[in-house]
């Protein structure tokens, strides 16, 4: 079983970021949802044994590439999660090199790609991947995938074609043709109403966009690191990793420890989060815009009224569309223990969907290898 660490220069910043960003001492100032919402978390799937290449690590937990039902699955290191209308989830690994496929009832089979890992396009386990981070879904069913180890962005049909969508493979961020425009370890990815993508290029520092026709262009960032406002060609980001967008066209970024809004024409600003001591990392303050803070910001989705809701390292964190912060999950004992609210608790969340109407929440718990299962009552 190969090492989920990510293995391209372009990501060793964001594994040692997280690393060391879970074992900083933070000390919590978070609220509890309010008292007529009862929060409960579970485990739908991950930490069976079920093949030979399952092992027990002492710091993550149980990994493995086993297919079965719910806790008799492993996994290695999910990293993305998707829903599809009909309820199932896509889970983009990158420990596995895989996508993993789980029904509502928390069966997994394996979608496409093989723990060898690799850059060949073709159907099913003859694909291959590396290292794949963020996953998207567009209105007719076909996956995206943010390939962060080949620099590229995957497409995978309903019956598991895989090829690629945008980027050459070579590492920069030149824009123009997907075939020849080029990403710097892309972590995420969302689309908008019109059918347009946009990448994490969380490398690079930039926001990127892809039009339906194939065309990359910089919607935001210069490439400095920064929490710089302003027009997209002036603004500036310090660690894009995951995106929503909403109706409207507004695009939201998860960036270490803001929530940054991208108007349709570029303009960026802060819905939550403060930048707090630079040099160290934030505590987790429930609040409203610059008065809340987030340690790590992950994982990010948003539902049909226009919430957020955001992975901050351990904790499940809401933020509505006036930029007020609370903790929805996350902060008990352990690295992976169900339960309720705030009592619950995670290791190190990556991707994270929620359902349109905001009462359903899944979330790849990256440290832990399990997908877990929020429900908002």
């Amino acid at each position: 079983m190969k090492n989920f660490h990510l293995k391209k220069i372009g990501l060793i910043a964001f594994i040692a970021f997280s690393a060391c960003c879970f074992f900083t001492s933070c000390t919590k100032d978070v609220s509890t949802v309010p008292s007529a919402q009862t929060v409960i978390v579970t485990t739908l799937a991950g930490g069976g044994i079920g093949n030979a290449t399952t092992f027990d690590s002492p710091v993550y937990g149980r990994i493995g590439a086993a297919d079965g039902t719910g806790t008799a699955a492993s996994f290695n290191a999910p990293a993305g999660v998707v829903i599809d209308a009909a309820g199932n989830l896509y889970v983009s690994e990158a420990g596995n090199h895989m996508i993993r496929k789980v029904t509502p009832v928390g069966v997994v089979s394996t979608f496409a790609g093989n723990t060898a890992g690799g850059f060949t396009n073709g159907t099913g386990a003859a694909a291959t991947f590396s290292s794949m981070q963020g996953i998207a879904i567009d209105a007719s069913g076909n996956l995206y995938v943010a390939d962060a180890g080949n620099q590229v962005i995957r497409k995978v049909t309903p019956g598991g074609m895989v090829s690629t969508f945008a980027g050459s493979g070579a590492m920069g961020s030149n824009n123009g043709p997907a075939a020849s425009a080029s990403f710097n370890a892309p972590t995420g990815l969302a689309f908008d109403g019109a059918g347009n993508m946009y990448v994490a290029d969380f490398g690079n520092k930039l926001i990127r966009k892809i039009t339906p026709g194939g065309t990359v262009s910089t919607l935001a960032g210069n490439g400095s690191v920064g929490y710089d406002n302003g027009p997209g060609n002036t603004a500036t980001f310090t660690s894009p990793i995951r995106l929503a967008a909403d109706g409207a066209g507004n695009v939201y970024v998860s960036d270490f420890k803001m929530i940054r809004k991208i108007a349709p024409d570029g303009a960026v600003s802060t819905l939550a989060g403060n930048a707090g001591n630079p040099g160290g990392y934030s505590t987790p303050v429930d609040g409203k815009s610059g008065a809340a803070s987030f340690v790590s910001a992950d994982g990010i989705s948003i539902d049909a009224a226009g919430n957020l809701y955001v992975g901050d390292l351990a904790l499940i964190r809401k933020v509505t569309p006036a930029g007020a912060v609370s903790t929805l999950a996350g902060g008990g004992t352990g690295t992976a223990t169900d339960g309720t609210g705030t009592h619950a608790s995670f290791g190190i969340l990556r991707g994270l969907v929620v359902n349109p109407a905001g009462n359903l929440i899944y979330v790849a718990d990256y440290f832990t290898s399990l997908i877990r299962k929020v429900e908002i009552k």
